[in-house]
């Protein structure tokens, strides 16, 4: 398992544009929600520069349970925001139901991809943040507003993509074109897919 680099090591050309877009929407949002009243949003704001910035630095080991409760605290706070599930949320305990095995699916089907080929941090954050705009933008409709999908779409590359980065992770060896390489994003967001829908049905 190999430690982690510092975040300055995703800063590369289109890469560093997306997270330093990601950067400036999540700092906008913090304001936009203070100025708003929704002081809530300071403690979402710390928890994440605090906590994802942090456990980069120290990358623990234990891959899944850090996701895990990095979630479990991020979707708590979202959910007294009056986000949860973008709003539609009927209890707290309904939000975990719905939002958790997605996320957890993202962690494992990324930790897998790792585990097996070669890849630059940079393009894990990438395609990673790449399904997280999907879940964030594309589904919950705000692809169709010019002015949410660039106030939002920044955060969500940041926050799925360095979701999977945080931790200790592992490195495969095994090389991997670009080709597969865009079969496998399709392939692990359609289990994405299945697994939202399924956990949709049986908890509506």
């Amino acid at each position: 398992m190999e430690k982690k680099r510092p975040l300055v090591a995703l800063f590369d050309g289109y890469e560093k544009a997306v997270y330093l877009w990601g950067v400036i929407d999540f700092v906008f949002l913090a304001i936009f929600n203070v100025l708003e009243g929704k002081m809530i949003f300071l403690l979402y704001f710390v928890f994440i520069v605090l906590c994802y910035t942090l456990l980069y630095m120290i990358a623990p080991s234990r891959y899944y349970m850090t996701i895990f409760l990095l979630c479990i605290i991020e979707e708590t706070i979202v959910y007294y925001m009056g986000s949860g599930l973008h709003g539609q949320a009927k209890s707290l305990i309904h939000d975990y139901l719905r939002s958790l095995p997605i996320f957890m699916a993202h962690a494992y089907l990324w930790r897998n991809f790792m585990s097996k080929y070669r890849y630059e941090d940079r393009h894990i954050f990438i395609m990673a943040g790449l399904h997280g705009f999907f879940w964030e933008i594309i589904i919950s409709g705000a692809i169709i507003n010019p002015i949410l999908t660039t106030l939002l779409g920044g955060t969500t590359f940041l926050l799925y993509g360095l979701l999977v980065l945080i931790p200790e992770r592992p490195k495969g060896t095994e090389d991997v074109d670009l080709r597969k390489t865009i079969i496998l994003w399709f392939y692990y967001l359609i289990i994405e897919i299945v697994i939202g829908v399924l956990f949709a049905i049986l908890f509506p």
